[in-house]
């Protein structure tokens, strides 16, 4: 009967978790996600621009080779001299890539992005040097992303 006894008040014992721990749990898991959620949307941010950043290094090889054929860059825009219309070269978060004088400038659409980089530009523009071309990213008056969404060579 004794035996019996102490089965019994095992399984009073074991019966869950308490309703303070079940709190703990969902008290650490709120402070996770607290943190995690806006550095995804940093991260998610980040990604989208790289495809404007990755459609205007396409159209830096065409840049480059007007140059080498005029010594500037003044015939270097959108929709001549071998260059797409602005509205071509297009992308899931990227609405249009303009090509003005050599400078290119990737809009972002206004919707379907994440919100940093809605309606902002990013810019590249070309500089020479003993004749070879460098790309910079341009100053705030083209590129109005925050500094921590930018790539991390235009980090300033």
């Amino acid at each position: 009967m004794n035996n019996m006894k102490h089965m019994t008040n095992m399984r009073q014992a074991q019966q869950g978790f308490t309703l303070i721990e079940l709190m703990i749990v969902v008290a650490i898991v709120g402070i996770l996600a607290a943190i995690a959620i806006p550095a995804y949307q940093d991260y998610t941010a980040r990604a989208q621009v790289t495809e404007g950043v990755n459609l205007a290094d396409g159209l830096k090889a065409t840049i480059i080779e007007i140059y080498n054929e005029q010594g500037n860059f003044d015939n270097a825009d959108s929709g001549s001299a071998g260059l797409p219309l602005a509205s071509d070269v297009t992308g899931k978060y990227v609405e249009t890539v303009t090509v003005t004088n050599g400078e290119i400038v990737a809009l972002f659409r206004n919707s379907g992005v994440a919100g940093p980089v809605q309606g902002k530009n990013i810019a590249f523009s070309p500089v020479t040097s003993v004749g070879s071309v460098q790309w910079v990213c341009t100053s705030s008056t083209s590129t109005d992303l925050d500094n921590k969404y930018l790539p991390a060579v235009c980090r300033s």
